[in-house]
C-alpha cells in the first residue's frame, strides 16, 4: 500500500479551474486502479503555508545557538513547526502530484512556498565534497500537472522550475502532463481539456514501427498510470483540430504494470489522512463514513506520552474493543506531550494529516485548534447528553461541541506525607505563610526533598502558578473579565503578582531539592510515593499515577489547596477533564462516533476502574460513581467541592494563555529572572496571543 500526496495549487475548485479539474479527474481514476493507497488531497490555499520570512530565519538561528524551543517567540514557534511539519509530511509520501495553473510564466506563490519546505539541506539534500549539491530523496514518483492559456512546449518558467526543483531533491521519476492553448483558441478550450480528461483512455508507448514522436492516446495520464516515466505530455492547439494527440517530449522509459487498467470512478474518493488514519480491514468505507456489511472499521486514537492518559485510554479502548468488534481503535502514544507535542498536533491538524481521534486539553486551549472549521461537531448527538451540563462549555464554541470527557475532574495543590507530617507534628496549612513554615521545618528536620519541583518536565513548572488562580477569583470574581478584557494584568495586579512571587520564594529560601532543574515529574512521583519526599505540587490527577505504581502509598499521601494570605478563605483551583476529538475530515464519522458514545458512558468510567486506574476526582458523566475506597488524596480534596469552595481554573474562564508561560516560570522558580520581571514577561506573552485571537481591547 503506497501513500500518495496530491498538492493543489489554486484557490478555486473544479468547477472554475482547469487545474483543479485536471486533479480531480487524475485522483478519480488513480483511487480506482489503486483502492488500498492511502491518499493525501491538499490543497494549499486551503491551509497555513510559512513562508521563508524574519520569523522562521529567527527561529532557526535559535535554534542552532541551542535555544530551547520554548524560548521562541509563538510566531517563530508556529511557522518553524509548520516549516518541518511539511518536510516530514513529504518524505513520508511514495508518490506526489503537483497540480497548478500557470500563473505570469510562474507557479503560484504558496506552491513556490512549499517546494521551500520540502528543500532542506540536511533532509532532502546535501553537498558533497566538491561543493555539489546531491539529492537525498530516493524512491519516489511525481506528476506535474499544469494548465496554461497559451502554448509553451515545455519551455515555460514553471514546467522547468518544478523539474527542476524535484530533480535537484532527487526524485528522477518526473512525469509532466499540461493542457494548454485553452485562452489562445478559445473555441477549442473545452476540446482541448476534454482531449486531456476524456474517459476509457490509456497511455502506450509507440509501435517499433512509428516513426513519429506522437504517442497514441487511449487515455491520458490523468488515468490511473503513475510516474513510472520521465515524460512530458501536453495537449495544446499546435495538433490539427480534433485529434489532440499526446506530443511525446522526452520520454526515457513508458511503460504500464501488467492488468493494472486505467478507468475513472464516477465520483473522487479524496481520503483525508495518511498512515494514522481510519481504514476497514476489507476495502474502503462507504461514502457515509461507515462500514460495509462484515466490515471492521479500524481508528487511531492519539494520547501523547503522559503515562496516565495512555493507561486510562487503554482501558477504555479495551472495553470498548471488546463490546465493539466492527470496530477496533488503537492507541497511539508516539507524539510527545507538552508544547511540543501541541505544535505537532496543529501542524497534523492544518495538513491534513491528523489521526481519526485525539486526546487534548478542554478549555480556552481548545481555541487555538480552530475547533469551528478543523473538528467534528457532535452538539446534537444523543450521547452529549449524559455529559454534565457543567463540563459542555469547555469543549464548545458558540457554533458547536466537539469534545466527550476522557478523564474526571480535579483540583491543582500540593501532595504532602502524612507520615512526615504526623512525625513533626504539622498541621495542614491554610496561609501560605503556614505553608513555607512547614517546608522550612521538614527541611530543617533533615528531609532533602521538603518541596519537590521537577522542572526536568517543564510543564510541572506552572502549577503553583495556575492552581493559586482561586486566590485571585476569591478576591476579585471579575478579574478574568478584565484580564480578557486587558483591563487587568499579572504584573499590576497584586495577588495576582502573588502567584509569581511564591515561586520567587520557595527558591530564595532554599526550600527546594538540589535537582529540581532535572528531576522529572514521574521520578517526583516515585519519591512521594517511597517516602523520600514530603511536598509536591501538582494537579490531583497524578494520583492516578502514584496509586497504579505505588498501591501502597494510598494511605500515605494527602492533599491541600495552594494557601492564600487568608486563612478564611481557603480553597481550591479546579481543572475540568480533557477530552477525545476528532477531525471535522474523518473519513469514518459513525465509527467516530460510536467511540465518543462509549467514552460518554458508564460503561468507559467503570472499564477505567475496573483495569485498577484510580479516578482522582469526580466524573463529569451521568451515571459515573466514584468507589468508596479511594486514596486518601482524594478524601482531602472531595470536602473542596462539598463545601463550594472552589473556583474554575483560569483557562476555563478566559481564552488567553501564553505559550511561553512553563519556561518564564523555570526561569522565576530558578531564580534567574524576578517575579515583577516574570508577571511582566508573561503579560507580553498572552498580547501577543489576544492580538492574534482578535480580541477587543488589544
Amino acid at each position: 500500500m503506497a501513500k500518495l500526496l496530491v498538492i493543489r495549487a489554486h484557490p478555486l475548485t473544479a468547477d472554475a479551474s482547469r487545474s483543479m479539474r485536471l486533479a480531480d479527474e487524475f485522483l478519480a481514476a488513480y483511487t480506482e486502479a489503486h483502492p488500498d493507497d492511502d491518499v493525501i488531497d491538499q490543497n494549499l490555499y486551503n491551509i497555513a503555508i510559512p513562508e521563508i520570512d524574519l520569523d522562521l530565519f529567527g527561529a532557526w538561528k535559535k535554534l542552532g545557538d541551542g535555544v530551547p524551543f520554548v524560548r521562541l517567540h509563538e510566531a517563530e514557534q508556529t511557522k518553524s513547526t509548520l516549516f518541518e511539519g511539511y518536510t516530514t509530511q513529504f518524505l513520508n509520501m511514495d508518490k506526489i502530484v503537483i497540480a497548478n495553473p500557470l500563473w505570469n510564466l510562474q507557479v503560484p506563490t504558496r506552491l513556490k512556498a512549499w517546494i521551500d519546505c520540502i528543500c532542506v539541506a540536511g533532509k532532502t539534500f546535501k553537498y558533497n565534497e566538491q561543493g555539489e549539491a546531491v539529492g537525498l530523496v530516493r524512491g519516489k514518483k511525481a506528476i506535474h500537472l499544469q494548465t496554461a492559456g497559451g502554448f509553451y512546449g515545455s519551455q515555460d518558467p514553471a514546467s522547468q522550475y518544478v523539474q527542476m526543483m524535484l530533480n535537484f531533491i532527487g526524485i528522477e521519476d518526473v512525469a509532466s502532463i499540461a493542457a494548454e492553448g485553452m485562452d489562445h483558441d478559445p473555441a477549442h478550450a473545452d476540446d482541448i481539456m476534454e482531449a486531456a480528461c476524456a474517459h476509457g483512455v490509456r497511455i502506450r508507448r509507440p509501435s517499433a514501427a512509428d516513426n513519429s514522436s506522437v504517442t497514441v492516446i487511449d487515455r491520458p495520464a490523468c488515468c490511473g498510470y503513475f510516474g513510472e516515466s520521465r515524460s512530458l505530455i501536453r495537449f495544446s492547439d499546435r495538433m490539427p483540430y480534433g485529434t489532440y494527440k499526446e506530443v511525446r517530449m522526452s520520454v526515457a522509459r513508458l511503460h504500464r504494470r501488467a492488468g493494472v487498467a486505467a478507468g475513472a470512478l464516477a465520483g473522487a474518493v479524496i481520503l483525508a489522512s495518511c498512515s494514522t488514519g481510519g481504514s476497514t480491514s476489507e476495502g474502503t468505507s462507504s461514502a457515509d463514513g461507515g462500514a460495509e456489511p462484515g466490515e471492521v472499521t479500524e481508528l487511531t486514537l492519539l494520547t501523547g506520552t503522559v503515562e496516565l492518559n495512555v493507561a486510562i485510554a487503554e482501558a477504555v479502548v479495551a472495553g470498548f474493543n471488546e463490546a465493539n468488534p466492527d470496530v477496533q481503535v488503537t492507541v497511539d502514544a508516539s507524539v510527545p506531550s507538552g508544547s511540543e507535542g501541541d505544535n505537532l498536533l496543529k501542524t497534523r491538524l492544518a495538513t491534513g494529516d491528523a489521526p481519526d481521534m485525539f486526546w487534548y486539553n478542554s478549555g480556552s486551549l481548545l481555541q487555538a485548534l480552530n475547533p469551528d472549521a478543523q473538528l467534528l461537531n457532535i452538539a446534537d448527538e444523543p450521547f452529549m447528553d449524559n455529559v454534565m451540563d457543567s463540563f459542555i462549555p469547555t469543549v464548545s464554541t458558540d457554533n458547536g461541541v466537539y469534545g466527550v470527557p476522557i478523564d474526571v475532574a480535579g483540583g491543582g495543590g500540593i501532595f504532602y506525607s502524612i507520615p512526615i507530617y504526623e512525625e513533626l507534628g504539622l498541621e495542614v496549612p491554610t496561609t501560605w505563610d503556614e505553608f513555607v513554615s512547614n517546608t522550612q521545618a521538614i527541611k530543617d528536620a533533615g528531609y532533602d526533598n521538603a518541596l519537590i519541583q521537577s522542572f526536568g518536565d517543564t510543564w510541572t513548572s506552572q502549577i503553583i502558578m495556575l492552581a493559586d488562580y482561586y486566590n485571585i477569583y476569591n478576591e476579585d470574581p471579575d478579574w478574568a473579565a478584565k484580564y480578557t478584557a486587558n483591563e487587568a494584568h499579572y504584573s499590576d495586579t497584586p495577588v495576582a503578582l502573588r502567584s509569581f512571587e511564591k515561586m520567587q520564594e520557595i527558591y530564595d529560601d532554599g526550600l527546594l531539592n538540589k535537582d529540581y532543574a532535572s528531576l522529572t515529574f514521574d521520578k517526583a512521583l516515585e519519591r512521594m510515593a517511597s517516602g523520600e519526599g514530603a511536598q509536591y505540587p501538582m494537579l490531583m490527577f497524578a494520583i492516578d499515577t502514584m496509586m497504579s505504581l505505588y498501591p501502597e502509598s494510598a494511605e500515605n499521601i494527602g492533599y491541600f489547596a495552594i494557601p492564600g494570605d487568608d486563612a478564611a478563605a481557603n480553597g481550591l483551583t479546579v481543572w475540568m477533564p480533557p477530552a477525545i476529538y476528532a477531525p471535522a475530515t474523518t473519513e469514518n464519522p459513525d465509527a467516530v462516533k460510536k467511540f465518543m458514545a462509549y467514552v460518554a458512558s458508564p460503561e468507559a468510567c467503570q472499564a477505567r476502574l475496573d483495569a485498577g486506574i484510580a479516578a482522582g476526582g469526580p466524573f463529569v458523566v451521568e451515571g459515573c460513581e466514584l468507589p468508596d475506597d479511594v486514596p486518601q488524596a482524594i478524601k482531602d480534596m472531595l470536602p473542596y467541592f462539598d463545601s463550594g469552595d472552589t473556583a474554575p481554573a483560569l483557562e476555563f474562564l478566559s481564552p488567553i494563555k501564553g505559550p511561553s508561560l512553563e519556561q518564564i516560570l523555570v526561569e522565576v522558580g530558578s531564580g534567574i529572572r524576578s517575579a515583577e520581571d516574570g508577571a511582566a514577561l508573561y503579560d507580553e506573552d498572552v498580547k501577543k496571543q489576544a492580538q492574534q485571537l482578535g480580541l477587543e481591547g488589544w
